[in-house]
């Protein structure tokens, strides 16, 4: 390490402190990753305290990271549909099931919608495209599965045919 570090070379240990599974990986996270992660990372980003020029630092190379291994998926000639922004908007907000209902339609027929992984409209991407194999379900499974209010899970459930 020594030698490395007399010839330039800066060693950046993993950052156990971010919300981030993993700030050097290599791969796309599993759907099971992002459940099990998503609030940690979403609160992480809106406490103003976590603004050290370190956090940060780690933070883009995270995404970097997972942009290569975005640009190295659809390398393999996918179409690509990104929905980024709308972190305000609620689940209870008519866009949020048109977003949904579009997503789903886009997945079904072979588009891969990606998003920024954020709340709001990101959210309603991936929902919609988790939810393109799916014909008729049960409100309660939806319900679970994003925890809306009933309201909107009986208006997601009757466009399901």
């Amino acid at each position: 390490m020594r030698v490395l570090r007399e010839r330039g070379a800066v060693s950046v240990p993993q950052a156990s402190h971010l919300p981030f599974l993993k700030v050097f990986r290599n791969s796309m996270y599993l759907i099971s990753e992002l459940q099990a992660n998503d609030i940690a990372i979403y609160n992480w980003q809106k406490d103003k305290t976590n603004s050290d020029p370190l956090s940060h630092m780690y933070q883009s190379l995270h995404d970097y990271n997972i942009l290569e291994a975005l640009r190295a998926y659809v390398a393999e000639k996918r179409f690509v549909v990104g929905v980024m922004g709308g972190h305000a908007m609620k689940r209870a907000d008519p866009a949020f099931k048109q977003i949904a209902l579009i997503a789903r339609e886009l997945a079904r027929n072979g588009f891969v919608v990606s998003s920024g992984g954020g709340p709001g409209a990101m959210e309603a991407a991936n929902f919609g495209a988790y939810m393109a194999k799916c014909t008729l379900f049960d409100c309660s499974s939806v319900r679970s599965v994003v925890s809306i209010s009933s309201l909107f899970a009986d208006c997601w459930c009757s466009h399901m045919t």
